[in-house]
């Protein structure tokens, strides 16, 4: 893995869990993460598909170039299921796929939070993460927290209601063992009953 790897996950949260992680090197190296459904909804290579929602490990994540980047993805705090009504249509900016926002991990009240890890990261070195969500046919707000810890900690904020668009954003450096976790949770701007985020 180079030293100098940049990371930029796109995180397509659906649930949290996402819908799509996005990773990108110094040399513009890519990776691409889609949570949500097995079968039609996985997403065509190069996305790396996480299929499970509960606690599991996926190995040696792929870049757009189909290498092995030696990064390790990990759910260490079970969501509570998947949802399959994100968006089909992203905003083609985004570089996104259908097949990624449409489906998603998701919690609420009934699991207040959920959690991931990613491991192997350079030591050291500033990574970028992109976050994006969507839950379409709702009008309330449906804000997720995302709670990045790293050599220090961070929280930021998505309305994933109707979005087709919008990106949450952090810089960080991993943890002293190469790891960053993120929590995800209902935001403090959260209106809906159950407490739903993604």
């Amino acid at each position: 893995m180079p030293t100098n790897l940049l990371l930029k996950s796109k995180i397509i949260l659906f649930l949290f869990l996402c819908s799509s992680v996005h990773f990108m090197s110094a040399q513009t190296e890519t990776i691409y993460i889609d949570f949500g459904s097995s079968g039609t909804n996985e997403s065509a290579s190069p996305w790396n598909n996480i299929t499970n929602d509960v606690s599991g490990i996926f190995y040696n994540l792929l870049n757009t170039n189909t290498d092995n980047t030696g990064l390790n993805f990990a759910i260490t705090d079970d969501f509570e299921g998947i949802n399959e009504l994100g968006t089909t249509a992203p905003n083609t900016s985004l570089n996104y796929t259908g097949t990624a926002t449409s489906d998603s991990f998701f919690g609420s009240n009934a699991n207040t939070s959920a959690a991931m890890t990613i491991s192997n990261l350079v030591i050291g070195k500033v990574y970028s993460i992109n976050i994006f969500g969507s839950r379409t046919g709702v009008t309330d707000n449906r804000e997720t927290a995302y709670t990045i810890d790293g050599e220090l900690t961070e929280t930021i904020y998505l309305d994933v209601s109707e979005n087709t668009n919008t990106v949450a954003n952090a810089t960080f450096k991993p943890k002293t063992d190469g790891t960053i976790t993120i929590t995800v949770a209902k935001g403090p701007n959260n209106t809906n009953d159950a407490g739903f985020f993604i």
